[in-house]
């Protein structure tokens, strides 16, 4: 799991450079390591760990569905209505994230918090692009950077005490 968290910061930094002055070139430069921790997902299933396979499976259905709206259907929205389906998007993104936030409880604290972060995100993110709010759209930055430096913390944590074969980062474990 640690592999695929490495890749969570991506997901907030590419869907916020789609509506930098980047562009979609912001996706199409930053949208293909999103996918990085696709290639952990079978992994995870085959090793029973359903939570990491249903997370980082969805992580590659996210990343392929937001390049292919970006890059083959925006420009078809109406530009008054882009906000809307992008918003839309992102919300429904919002309550997966909801979801696995729940199903998170039972793994580590560091994993928890990067659900929980990524969630707000998610909506935050949608309700800002919904509503055209570009002062909501900056504040998730700022969300957004807090979800990137926790999943990177998690990552870390998870490569370094594994390393270790002991607990040199907490991570704090929810399993009883």
């Amino acid at each position: 799991m640690p592999r695929a968290l490495a890749a969570v910061p991506w997901v907030r930094e590419s869907t916020a450079a789609a509506r930098s002055p980047w562009g979609t070139q912001g996706v199409r430069v930053l949208g293909p390591w999103g996918g990085a921790g696709r290639p952990t997902s079978p992994a995870s299933g085959r090793t029973g760990n359903t939570f990491g396979a249903t997370a980082f499976t969805s992580s590659g259905a996210f990343w392929l569905s937001f390049c292919a709206f970006v890059q083959f259907f925006e420009a078809d929205v109406p530009k008054a209505e882009a906000g809307h389906a992008a918003g839309l998007f992102l919300i429904a993104w919002g309550i997966f994230a909801a979801y696995m936030f729940v199903a998170s409880l039972r793994t580590t604290g560091a994993v928890a918090l990067v659900f929980a972060l990524l969630t707000i995100t998610f909506l935050v993110l949608g309700v800002g692009n919904s509503g055209g709010h570009t002062g909501i759209v900056k504040l998730d930055g700022w969300i957004g950077l807090a979800t990137a430096l926790a999943a990177w913390y998690a990552s870390f944590a998870g490569v370094t005490n594994s390393t270790f074969a002991r607990v040199m980062l907490p991570v704090r474990p929810l399993k009883r």
